[in-house]
C-alpha cells in the first residue's frame, strides 16, 4: 500500500468519526464535513500526540502496578522475617538454658539434670501456648487419619481395637490447623 493510499484510508477514517457527529442527508448517510488538507494534517498531528499520550499513560500504570507488586512482595518477605525473629527471641532463652543443663549434667546428679530438663519444657509448653499450638491428645482416642499417622499395629484386644494405644511422637494444632500429625501406635 503506498502512501497515498494510506492516507486515504486514514482520511477516510477520520471523516468517518468526525461524521458521526454531523446530521443525516435525505439519502439516510451522513454528510462529511469538507476540510482542507492543513486542517486534516493538524487532526492527524492532534490525534497522533492522543495516542503517544495514552501510550505513555499505559506506560506508567504498567511500572506503577509492577512496583506495587515488587513492594508487596518485599513487605510480605518482611513480616515473615520479623514474625519468625520473634519466634527465635522467645526461643533464645530456651537454648540458654538447654545449654545450662549440659553444663551442669557433667557435674551434678541426675535429679538437678531431669527437674532442669522439666523446666526447660515447661517454658517451650508456654510459648507454644502463647504461639496458639496445641498437643494433639491421641493417646486412648479411636484412630483418625486426619490427626494420626500410624505407624504400627499391635493386638491389643478388642476394646482397643481402632484405638491409638502408644504415641511415638507428639502431634501439634496451630491455630485449629494440623502442624503436625501424631504419630501412632494403632490397636487392631
Amino acid at each position: 500500500m503506498s502512501e497515498n493510499e494510506k492516507l486515504n484510508d486514514l482520511e477516510q477514517e477520520v471523516v468517518e468519526e468526525t461524521a458521526a457527529d454531523d446530521a443525516l442527508n435525505e439519502d439516510g448517510e451522513y454528510d462529511a464535513p469538507e476540510m482542507t488538507a492543513d486542517e486534516l494534517a493538524d487532526l492527524l498531528i492532534k490525534l497522533g500526540k492522543e495516542k503517544q499520550a495514552e501510550e505513555e499513560r499505559y506506560i506508567r500504570l504498567q511500572a506503577d502496578f509492577d512496583n506495587y507488586r515488587k513492594r508487596t512482595q518485599r513487605e510480605k518477605e518482611e513480616l515473615v522475617l520479623q514474625a519468625n525473629s520473634e519466634l527465635f527471641k522467645l526461643l533464645l532463652p530456651v537454648i540458654d538454658n538447654i545449654v545450662r543443663a549440659g553444663n551442669m549434667s557433667v557435674d551434678a546428679p541426675s535429679e538437678s539434670v531431669i527437674a532442669g530438663i522439666k523446666m526447660i519444657l515447661k517454658q517451650l509448653a508456654a510459648i507454644m501456648g502463647a504461639s496458639g499450638i496445641e498437643p494433639i491428645d491421641a493417646l486412648g482416642k479411636e484412630f483418625d487419619p486426619r490427626y494420626h499417622d500410624a505407624v504400627m499395629q499391635e493386638d491389643a484386644g478388642e476394646e482397643n481395637s481402632g484405638k491409638v494405644i502408644e504415641e511415638l511422637q507428639k502431634g501439634y494444632m496451630m491455630s485449629g490447623k494440623l502442624l503436625r500429625p501424631s504419630m501412632v501406635k494403632v490397636g487392631k
